[in-house]
């Protein structure tokens, strides 16, 4: 039976090691597995971005910055409808719409904050801004001309009730012993 080849360990740095850095050991595959090195050479670049002094980094914020802003949600089910929550925290309701079209809930909204700080010796500008959508299909027994909704510290609630027709078709069936 043949021996697979052995794995063997080497030293790797991206710099030559000083007496004060210390090295990384790597496992270097035999056959063809240099991309998989590389791969997880790579990976571990990423990564050490994320642990860098002054995180986050310019590699982690290249990978937020394509993360658009959208609310988390929490759908329930009750025995009168449904209740969507949405958190929206430091957003107005004038800054939110909500429409159903068809069966379809919509919410959609866009934030912005502009900051702006004038001292002695400096002038400091900051802009942020992004816009989000969520969209809900609706039970088949959602009243969609009874929704309705409210805000309170930054979560949005949208209460949708169950129609008549719906709760109407519902029947309980008592169950006889023997």
């Amino acid at each position: 039976m043949a021996q697979p080849d052995p794995v063997k360990v080497t030293q790797q740095t991206d710099q030559p090691p000083a007496s004060n850095q210390a090295t990384a050991a790597a496992v270097s595959l035999p056959g063809g597995w240099g991309a998989l090195d590389a791969f997880r050479r790579e990976m571990d670049r990423l990564l050490d971005d994320f642990g860098a002094p002054g995180w986050p980094s310019r590699g982690a914020m290249r990978l937020m910055a394509n993360i658009p802003p959208v609310p988390a949600m929490d759908l329930v089910e009750t025995e009168t409808g449904y209740e969507v929550s949405a958190e929206l925290p430091g957003m107005n309701p004038e800054d939110v719409e909500l429409k159903v079209s068809g069966d379809i809930l919509i919410l959609k909204g866009e934030k912005r904050e502009e900051n702006e700080t004038k001292d002695k010796d400096r002038h400091v500008s900051e802009r942020r801004f992004g816009s989000f959508q969520r969209s809900l299909r609706l039970p088949p027994d959602a009243d969609a001309a009874a929704i309705s909704a409210r805000t309170a510290h930054g979560v949005l609630t949208v209460t949708i009730p169950k129609s008549a027709a719906a709760s109407a078709k519902e029947k309980k069936i008592d169950i006889a012993k023997g």
